[in-house]
């Protein structure tokens, strides 16, 4: 509401300024999620300004979320060109590059401006991430995986030192950081929705044998995921959500219909982060026991836009226990920079 009196203000006070239409496809983005109506705003606006690296980074937001992932690259690019001092935009040009599978820019961007990205989390592990699938060095990546500096929203270092556990393959660690009182929430896979502790906690009771625990943890988890008041653009993530604690506590076809219908949404809704909910899928899929509907999850995963690499797949709790059937190798080696 503050967005829109302040959009207002400026109509009239300028309008069918270029400077408003961008204002105006802003407002299409991040308030209404229109993301094709936040294109046409930033096409009126960029006939006068040609050369503004805001609004050639906005454009690439947008481009992104409708899927054409070409045009995004591109104008991320032209953004950096016109401001190289720009971390944000640097960090959503690696982003972008990563879900490509271009790992050799990945690492190229990233040792060119280290001065710049060193205080971007994000942007780091990315690179490392790519070094990883490049030099095929787990223990290598493990090392420098463990020196990173904490992410802006982890000040105590508790997300880093669970996703190191799990990285590591200790799940017993991993389980004890997440007996941290200072824990709120777990950052969530797409960044879109924050995961409870107690999804994490109920995982982590499934991939040790314990259902009691997992079932007890799982429906703490779903109470949180249904008492929450999510945007459109949050919603089949937090229904994703309720899918996976599902299948922790052991209710399969539950599981699925809830998985499957968050796919189905997210599908209509943002084709960005798409991957990050057919991930879920596939682990739902592999807790469920239907590993030929997850193998087939996988196929699309590599060959669609997805930051998981090929060996994140292999060492992650849940996906690598599809490891010993030889179409998971097969799989993940089809996938190609796009």
């Amino acid at each position: 509401a503050q967005a829109l009196a302040a959009l207002e203000k400026a109509r009239a006070l300028a309008p069918g300024s270029p400077e408003v239409r961008l204002a105006e496809g802003s407002f299409e983005y991040n308030c209404n999620n229109n993301w094709r109506g936040a294109l046409e705003k930033y096409r009126a606006a960029e006939t006068d300004l040609p050369s503004d690296a805001q609004l050639q980074y906005r454009m690439a937001l947008a481009h992104r979320r409708v899927g054409e992932i070409g045009e995004a690259l591109a104008r991320l690019e032209r953004s950096a060109a016109l401001n190289p001092n720009d971390a944000g935009g640097l960090g959503s040009l690696v982003e972008t590059m990563m879900v490509m599978r271009r790992y050799a820019a990945v690492v190229a961007r990233a040792d060119q401006h280290r001065g710049l990205m060193i205080g971007d989390y994000n942007s780091m592990h990315y690179s490392l991430l790519a070094r990883q699938e490049l030099d095929v060095d787990r223990s290598a990546y493990l090392r420098d995986f463990a020196s990173l500096p904490p992410r802006a929203g982890d000040p105590y270092g508790l997300d880093a030192a669970y996703k190191f556990a799990l990285n590591s393959g200790d799940l017993a660690a991993a389980g004890r950081h997440l007996l941290d009182p200072r824990w709120s929430t777990v950052p969530g896979l797409s960044g879109i929705v924050s995961d409870p502790v107690s999804l994490h906690r109920a995982k982590l009771a499934w991939l040790l044998g314990r259902p009691d625990e997992a079932r007890q943890f799982a429906d703490e988890a779903i109470k949180y995921f249904r008492a929450g008041s999510w945007s459109a653009r949050q919603l089949p993530v937090a229904q994703m959500g309720i899918a996976r604690a599902e299948a922790f506590a052991g209710r399969a076809e539950v599981a699925v219909r809830e998985a499957r219908a968050a796919m189905a949404a997210q599908e209509n809704l943002d084709q960005y982060s798409i991957g990050f909910v057919r991930h879920s899928l596939g682990g739902v899929l592999i807790v469920t026991g239907r590993p030929e509907e997850a193998l087939a999850e996988l196929r699309k995963l590599m060959a669609g836009l997805v930051s998981m690499t090929a060996s994140q797949f292999r060492h992650d709790p849940l996906w690598s226990r599809l490891k010993n059937d030889p179409r998971f190798e097969e799989i993940l080696k089809t996938a190609q920079p796009l």
